[in-house]
């Protein structure tokens, strides 16, 4: 990870409303993983618990581990939130295509409360 953070690189590309609406979403949608680890998560003096690890072979944003063992991630490219279980195995995926974040944060949280969070 050290060599990662040495050097950066800057990357050109056509940046358009698409991407720029794509990008959008991926970020609003991540903030459902954010709220997870704000709340859910024991605090952490540096707010660390509040991040997200990027799980390159999912293409996944992946909350920390609340205190039942549940995780929250964010699939980037399907825009769809997972909650996994203690064994990492997913017992809910929340699509978020086509919802509003009240909505998306409103079945997010009944998933949730549904396992015990």
């Amino acid at each position: 990870m050290e060599s990662l953070l040495q050097y950066w690189k800057r990357i050109y590309f056509q940046f358009d409303k698409k991407l720029e609406n794509v990008l959008r979403q991926q970020h609003l949608a991540a903030q459902l993983v954010a709220l997870v680890g704000r709340y859910l998560v024991s605090p952490k003096p540096d707010s660390s618990n509040i991040n997200m690890e990027y799980i390159a072979k999912k293409e996944m944003l992946l909350g920390n581990q609340l205190e039942n063992g549940i995780q929250v991630g964010l699939q980037l490219s399907k825009l769809e939130i997972h909650v996994f279980n203690p064994n990492k195995k997913a017992v809910s995926i929340i699509q978020l295509n086509e919802k509003s974040f009240e909505f998306a944060l409103a079945e997010l949280r009944l998933v949730l409360s549904d396992a015990g969070s």
